[in-house]
């Protein structure tokens, strides 16, 4: 198949994007060092204030012309859109390279506010036009790409941004560099239209352009989409957090290390390097989709990681904060990445532009908002302090994330779980379907069988458990939170069987995987007991296919009844486990002797004895 970044028109847009950030960022990142190490006051702020004003100056056109974009962006041509954007990048470098060369701080910021305009306008095609000439299935690998590109341009634009600041003749070197980027870029858009099949979406939308009315109404309509409300907010508080680290590094290299430029620029470099190498990285995890339960994963990562910046600020080790910006950033990557596609794959293309320019909106107003959070701060406490706060925000937003993915959560966890302290091999994923009811039966050998169940299947997956274990103190919260159903015998309790049936029969219908052991109990002696009738009642009352797992290599484990549970001491050595799941059984087709005999054959110690 071909890849999406070989196909010719995917090469135009890339390119053409590549160059549009790299001049953004070489613009953006020497004003920046100016302000900030040539101790530059603009309307009387302070270096310290200005850094952070520059950062919300860029975003307010987002929240400003955002609205009236994605109605022009699903309106007409988005080809022909991108060279005009294009041509605008031109005359505002133009009129930057007159700032520099008068040395018009005044007029460098207004510069400042024109790039972000145009920005403004850009987005809502950028993640419009991937969907419309990328295959469905390669979306992750094109917006990894994407992203990817974007943060070595971001690199490349900091890294040549922070040089020709520190250079003799800065103003002609600054000035030529971001000309050349935008001719360049104009370029590659031109071809874009030429080339790229881009249809018109929506010729009956009429643009609003008072610009505010259509942001607040865009707004509106996005509060509306309950669905796409949650990964918009997602994506918007990453860059919150981004915006408010990007205007700490500068300060934290000069006021914390005492350190030159040359430091804060290799900073940013690190910043931007790790979002790229996340961007591609997290393609390779999620196999090319959008897995949302590695979201609460990836942000209690970068919780930990800012927390490790607050001690190496206050330790005053450089290259431990090196290492966990960079850290940090990795995961953050990987984090957007995952936000971005899912937006891609669940709104429909119709309304694709405007809830971009939606969550364009969101993103700038959440920006806007961490350039006053950040001067608050600052005014009050030190850098070191603001790295400790933004820890704490992140880390409990990460069990906000977990509460709302936390079934797909639960995979990853498990996963990571079972092959740090076992060999897992598994085989038969392909049988699993992507979606509809569906039962899965596995042998009972230990009491983490369930584990390697939930850190091999792809999808999230409800157990039955004996209600005896369910309502033991303190674990019932968990189980309930795990959405697991407690059962029992008729001669226990007819209340809670009628009841766990009901609950079964509900989950069924409205499409979830059911997990049962249906032994009924853990094995004593290492041989498989009979096979229940249990299943053969909820598949009469709720035709359901059935995959058997067999779980081999856990008999003898520190969680089996082997020499006695909970007495074989020997955990530290990686125990191989094969996990195999079966053909898909239809429900008329299901057979319990059937079943017996499979397990039989596929588990070597039932075999053996």
């Amino acid at each position: 198949a071909r890849r999406p970044w070989l196909a010719k028109e995917f090469k135009s847009f890339f390119y053409c994007q590549f160059l549009g950030a790299f001049n953004d960022n070489v613009f953006k990142n020497a004003l920046v060092i100016l302000i900030t190490f040539y101790s530059i006051s603009i309307f009387g702020l302070s270096p310290k204030m200005l850094v952070p004003l520059a950062g919300g100056v860029f975003i307010f056109p987002f929240f400003l012309f955002s609205g009236s974009a994605g109605q022009i962006a699903d309106k007409y041509s988005k080809k022909n859109l991108v060279a005009l954007i294009k041509l605008f990048e031109i005359v505002v470098m133009l009129i930057a390279a007159v700032g520099f060369y008068f040395s018009r701080f005044d007029i460098l910021l207004i510069v400042l506010f024109f790039m972000g305009a145009q920005s403004a306008f850009f987005g809502p095609l950028k993640y419009a036009i991937i969907p419309s000439i990328v295959e469905k299935e390669k979306l992750v690998s094109a917006n990894a790409m994407v992203s990817g590109g974007t943060f070595v341009a971001i690199l490349m634009g900091t890294v040549l941004g922070g040089y020709l600041a520190g250079s003799e003749g800065y103003t002609k070197a600054i000035s030529l560099v971001v000309i050349l980027l935008a001719v360049v870029g104009y370029i590659f858009g031109q071809n874009l239209a030429k080339g790229a099949k881009i249809e018109v979406v929506e010729e009956s939308i009429v643009v609003d352009i008072t610009f505010i009315r259509s942001t607040f109404q865009i707004l509106r309509n996005s509060l509306k989409e309950k669905e796409y409300l949650l990964l918009i907010i997602g994506i918007s508080w990453f860059w919150f957090l981004g915006a408010s680290i990007l205007s700490l590094l500068p300060l934290m290299v000069k006021k914390s290390f005492h350190e030159s430029s040359q430091v804060a620029t290799l900073f940013l470099a690190l910043f931007t390097v790790g979002m790229g190498l996340g961007s591609y990285g997290i393609n390779k995890v999620s196999k090319g989709k959008p897995r949302l339960g590695l979201i609460p994963v990836m942000t209690l990562a970068m919780s930990l990681c800012l927390a490790l910046s607050y001690y190496a600020i206050t330790s005053q080790n450089i290259y431990l904060a090196m290492f966990s910006i960079c850290s940090m950033s990795i995961f953050g990557g990987g984090y957007i990445v995952t936000q971005m596609t899912a937006l891609q794959v669940k709104v429909p293309y119709n309304i694709l532009s405007r809830l971009i320019a939606a969550n364009n909106i969101w993103n700038s107003l959440f920006m806007v908002i961490a350039s006053l959070f950040i001067m608050l701060l600052l005014k009050e406490t030190s850098v070191a302090n603001t790295f400790l706060i933004l820890a704490s925000l992140v880390f409990l937003s990460s069990f906000v994330l977990y509460f709302k993915y936390k079934e797909s959560t639960a995979y990853y966890w498990t996963k990571l779980l079972t092959h740090t302290f076992y060999r897992v091999e598994c085989s038969g994923l392909e049988n699993i379907p992507e979606k509809g009811r569906l039962i899965i039966m596995g042998n009972h050998v230990s009491f983490i069988d369930w584990l390697f169940i939930l850190g091999t299947c792809p999808r999230p997956v409800r157990f039955i458990i004996d209600y005896a274990y369910y309502y033991k103190w303190p674990f019932t919260p968990f189980f309930k939170h795990g959405e697991l159903i407690p059962i029992a015998t008729r001669k226990q309790s007819d209340e809670v069987l009628e009841k766990a049936f009901k609950k079964i029969d509900g989950n069924l219908k409205e499409g979830h995987v059911l997990g049962i052991f249906p032994e009924g109990w853990l094995t004593r002696d290492g041989q498989m007991r009979a096979i229940q009738p249990g299943v053969n009642k909820i598949i009469r009352s709720t035709p359901t296919p059935i995959i058997m797992v067999a779980l081999d290599g856990l008999w003898g484990s520190f969680f089996s009844h082997k020499d006695g549970v909970f007495k074989n001491l020997n955990l530290f050595k990686r125990r191989k486990v094969k996990v195999t799941y079966s053909q898909l059984t239809q429900p008329e087709d299901y057979d319990r002797k059937h079943a017996q005999a499979w397990f039989q054959e596929k588990v070597s110690h039932y075999s053996q004895e």
